[in-house]
């Protein structure tokens, strides 16, 4: 899968300006909210890439920015506040105190969940009064999240190197912990996927990537030292960090985000026993991609195999069962657009509008002879001030 540059925004656009990114949000159907490394927020157009309005507010780096509408937006920073600004004014509507930095947020119905520091702080959003505290970490929580079918259940991660789950619905705090699963590494982000969340995706600072069961809170796959599996197995392929996950509902296909300091974004596919490198995005950072989005939109044929198919267990149709679709089965047309944000101050744009089955049917092999080339720099410390 080769993807092109349609287009790319430099974000720095003043000397007093300059600035890389560090998160990007574009949920928004009338708005791309890109966070600088100076604390501000800039606002796009969606269709025209063009600067709009510039959201200030924050003294300290921002962690998370999240629309909750198309003109709502909100942020979370290491000043201990989180601000919900409407885009269309480019106003601030709200500013909420916290006693710890704030690394992330998440909201289900009239509740928001805080990390905070070392604890995960519940909101009431009608009020902005802080409702329970957990205090069940010992390293910063980095990200919490509400399970997508299940609004009262929410997840936790750290850098204790531990997952948690909380049953919101229980009013004691000791029993509303049901599970923790230990990953024994920092966690930085997590994520859900399949057919119904079932399951969990998470990815740590020392970039390794687990599997775990929702269900039964156990971790199903650990893929190892993937940077040196990846280079040991592909013609010494050169990735230095892992960014994020996405799930592809229709093709119920787990990928994985990752590049190397040099700027190249790299795509892979994960099955039940290993990462596959599938496409790459060249010549549009300079340095190390911060954010990457994928939006998908998927057309899947697979009546040439009917008879075959129907016996044919999906990518992590169960808990217990990691298969992954035969790439022979898929017969694939897309329009998809990728986009990407770095530390070079770029937001990229990249499309790829091509029928890709004959490259599914090549072998893995096949599909991985390229080199990449190498860099010698170091990768930042996503939460160094």
């Amino acid at each position: 899968m080769e993807y092109h540059l349609q287009s790319s925004v430099i974000h720095s656009i003043e000397n007093e300006d300059v600035c890389y990114i560090t998160q990007c949000d574009s949920r928004s159907s009338k708005y791309i909210a890109a966070v600088g490394s100076n604390n501000i927020v800039k606002l796009y157009d969606q269709t025209s890439h063009s600067i709009i309005s510039v959201l200030k507010g924050h003294t300290d780096t921002i962690h998370q920015a999240k629309f909750i509408d198309d003109s709502t937006l909100i942020t979370c920073s290491s000043d201990r506040t989180i601000r919900i600004f409407n885009c269309d004014t480019a106003t601030q509507i709200k500013c909420i105190q916290q006693k710890e930095e704030v690394f992330s947020f998440d909201i289900s119905g009239d509740i928001m969940a805080v990390a905070a520091g070392l604890t995960v702080v519940i909101l009431d959003t009608k009020t902005w009064k802080q409702i329970r505290c957990f205090d069940c970490h010992t390293g910063d929580v980095t990200r919490v999240m509400f399970h997508p079918n299940a609004p009262n259940k929410l997840f936790s991660c750290s850098m204790d190197g531990l997952i948690n789950l909380y049953d919101l619905s229980i009013q004691d705090d000791d029993d509303a912990i049901l599970y923790v699963m230990n990953g024994e590494h920092s966690v930085s982000t997590f994520g859900f996927f399949g057919a119904s969340n079932q399951l969990i995706w998470s990815l740590s600072t020392t970039e390794r990537l687990s599997i775990w069961s929702v269900e039964e809170g156990t971790r199903l796959r650990e893929y190892g030292d993937l940077r040196t599996i990846l280079a040991e197995k592909n013609n010494q392929l050169e990735v230095n960090y892992f960014i994020t996950c996405y799930y592809d509902q229709p093709s119920n296909n787990l990928y994985l985000f990752g590049g190397d300091f040099s700027g190249t974004g790299l795509l892979f596919q994960v099955t039940d026993d290993q990462v596959l490198p599938i496409g790459r995005l060249q010549n549009g950072h300079t340095e190390l991609i911060r954010t990457m989005t994928w939006n998908k939109d998927v057309c899947i044929n697979t009546s040439h195999n009917n008879n075959n198919n129907k016996n044919n267990n999906n990518a992590y149709a169960t808990n217990k069962s990691l298969t992954t679709i035969p790439y022979h089965f898929i017969h694939l047309q897309q329009k998809d657009h990728i986009m990407t944000t770095g530390e070079d101050g770029r937001l990229c744009f990249w499309i790829n509008q091509t029928d890709f089955k004959n490259e599914l049917q090549q072998s893995p092999s096949t599909r991985n002879q390229s080199k990449i080339t190498k860099s010698n720099t170091t990768r930042s410390n996503p939460y160094a001030k």
